[in-house]
């Protein structure tokens, strides 16, 4: 009886930790795959100012708190089965909302009315995400690290045409 008992508590810890192990591999997939989208829009990010649903002007890069960042990018592809016309920049928005990481896009740049934002959830029970951005002030020629963008130092007029040097 104690080799039953040593063997079906073998058998319970080998399944937990099967579990546990298989719980880890999925969070870390989940979080690669964020990374992975991240990595791609920020390496595909281009200086093109958008009109948001208002009319109003958008910098390419916008980040008006730490846990929201909305910027336009290159290589959106186009699926050959696709018929309609679009273009290959894409405006793209993520935001940290009650623990969740959402991911969204537009259909189109500049925004009528009617535009709706695709959202997606990319993480989910998450504490905390912020972001960062360094770039070189033109007074000081310093490497600046501020967590909103554009910085305030930066004037509106310039801010159309600055990207951070490191996000």
């Amino acid at each position: 009886s104690v080799v039953g008992f040593t063997w079906a508590s073998l058998f319970h810890n080998g399944v937990m930790a099967k579990e546990r192990l298989s719980l880890r591999s999925e969070q870390l997939s989940v979080l690669q795959k964020t990374f992975h989208f991240f990595q791609r829009d920020i390496e595909q990010v281009i200086n093109r100012p958008i009109r948001d649903q208002y009319g109003e002007r958008q910098v390419a890069l916008l980040a008006p708190f730490e846990t929201e960042l909305a910027l336009t990018r290159a290589g959106w592809v186009k699926p050959e089965f696709v018929t309609t016309r679009r273009s290959e920049l894409q405006r793209v928005r993520y935001r940290l909302e009650e623990g969740r990481l959402l991911r969204g896009h537009w259909q189109v740049l500049d925004r009528g009315y009617a535009s709706e934002v695709l959202e997606s959830e990319l993480v989910s029970n998450l504490s905390a995400f912020r972001f960062q951005f360094w770039y070189q002030d033109a007074q000081t020629q310093r490497l600046e690290k501020v967590s909103h963008w554009p910085p305030a130092s930066v004037s509106a007029g310039q801010s159309d045409f600055f990207l951070p040097q490191l996000v």
